[in-house]
């Protein structure tokens, strides 16, 4: 899909942010969900 964010570049994201797996997320424009699934596999989240 034009657009779709892979993997990698969301890991990159929550990395330059800082993100932490207790961090809330909110998909706000969730498209083809690739974020959102990036989020889900982000180290320690799946608990």
């Amino acid at each position: 899909m034009i657009g779709a964010k892979p993997a990698e570049f969301c890991r990159w994201v929550f990395d330059l942010l800082g993100a932490e797996p207790q961090d809330e997320f909110s998909d706000l424009f969730a498209g083809s969900g690739g974020v959102a699934r990036a989020w889900e596999i982000f180290p320690g989240v799946a608990g």
